[in-house]
């Protein structure tokens, strides 16, 4: 996932950061591929338990790539009470399916989508026009569904392009976008880009001077970087 990748860079760059600013040296790792990741882990885990909000949903991430789901809702739904608009819609997604020992509660998942898709997040945006379209969590509403349909649709959201088509696409927004796709897309990949690398420098300069360190792995390097 395109965004997770983009976290994970960017969460790279704080640990950079950290070296930088501590005089860390980084050294060769010998590590095998699982070490390192279980170190990264290690590392997400206690920056997540500081309060880190990116920490937060990358080690969520990462306990659902463990099948624990019920732990990772712990993690996404601070994150997500913290502002942030992906793990919101991870909770919203939680309370939809009633994943992880949560119970189903539509009005629930209608609420965490809405908060994630007020925040620009073009899947919420598409999953909250199905929610109107279909009634679920929210009344039946028609207008609702093209207004987040339209929203969805002006950051190229694919499904919500198609879903647009087929409701008559009342204000031509799918040919507005088709005809800027390629500019649009520039746009907006370095926009996401420069929004995480942001996120990662003000998440460091927020964080109190660490009392120690401890090992960190990123890609085949290690270094050293706040415990």
């Amino acid at each position: 996932m395109i965004f997770l990748s983009i976290r994970r860079l960017a969460f790279g760059v704080a640990v950079m950061l950290s070296l930088t600013a501590l005089g860390g040296c980084a050294v060769p790792s010998s590590k095998t591929q699982s070490e390192r990741e279980a170190e990264v882990a290690a590392h997400e885990k206690a920056a997540a338990e500081s309060g880190n909000v990116m920490a937060e949903y990358l080690y969520a991430s990462h306990l659902v790539g463990q099948n624990d789901l019920a732990g990772a809702f712990v993690y996404f739904l601070k994150a997500a009470q913290a502002g942030d608009a992906l793990a919101q819609a991870k909770v919203a997604g939680y309370y939809y399916y009633g994943s992880g020992g949560v119970t189903k509660d539509y009005a629930a998942a209608a609420s965490w989508m809405r908060k994630s898709a007020e925040q620009g997040n073009d899947r919420a945006q598409f999953s909250l026009s199905t929610m109107y379209a279909e009634g679920v969590g929210v009344p039946k509403d028609k207008a609702k569904q093209i207004e987040w349909l339209e929203k969805a649709a002006w950051q190229y959201n694919r499904d919500a392009l198609n879903a647009l088509t087929r409701v008559g696409d009342p204000h031509g927004v799918v040919q507005k976008v088709e005809a800027n796709r390629d500019a649009f897309l520039r746009a907006s990949n370095a926009n996401v880009q420069a929004e995480r690398l942001q996120q990662a420098v003000q998440q460091q300069n927020s964080q109190p001077a660490p009392q120690r360190l401890c090992p960190v792995t990123m890609g085949s390097v290690t270094g050293l970087a706040p415990c």
